[in-house]
């Protein structure tokens, strides 16, 4: 699918929930063409409800919540234990790894 929508083109590929669906290493494979993409100079974005799919490669998140924009920003300085905790309404907590932000229950 990803490969249809690089045919024409466009400026920018939005990718909703692409993982949904798919098996472990299907979504790992997945991850790679998106990193890909990033590193050949593709504007990306990307929807997701988990905050752990977001790949290194992408700095600025924007969390959206009653249909509103709840923070916009540097990825790092977005995703952190007090705003996921207040967006998801449950305790969380953040562990960055490489780039990659582990959320888990408090």
């Amino acid at each position: 699918m990803i490969a249809r929508a690089l045919v024409h083109e466009p400026q920018v590929l939005v990718l909703d929930e692409p993982s949904t669906a798919l098996d472990f290493a299907a979504a790992l494979t997945l991850n790679q063409t998106v990193r890909m993409l990033i590193h050949l100079g593709r504007d990306i974005v990307l929807v997701s409800h988990h905050p752990g799919e977001i790949p290194p490669d992408i700095r600025r998140v924007i969390l959206i919540r009653d249909s509103g924009v709840f923070a916009d920003g540097d990825k790092r300085a977005i995703l952190t234990d007090q705003t996921l905790s207040q967006i998801y309404q449950i305790g969380l907590k953040v562990k960055w790894s490489g780039g990659w932000c582990e959320v888990k229950p408090v």
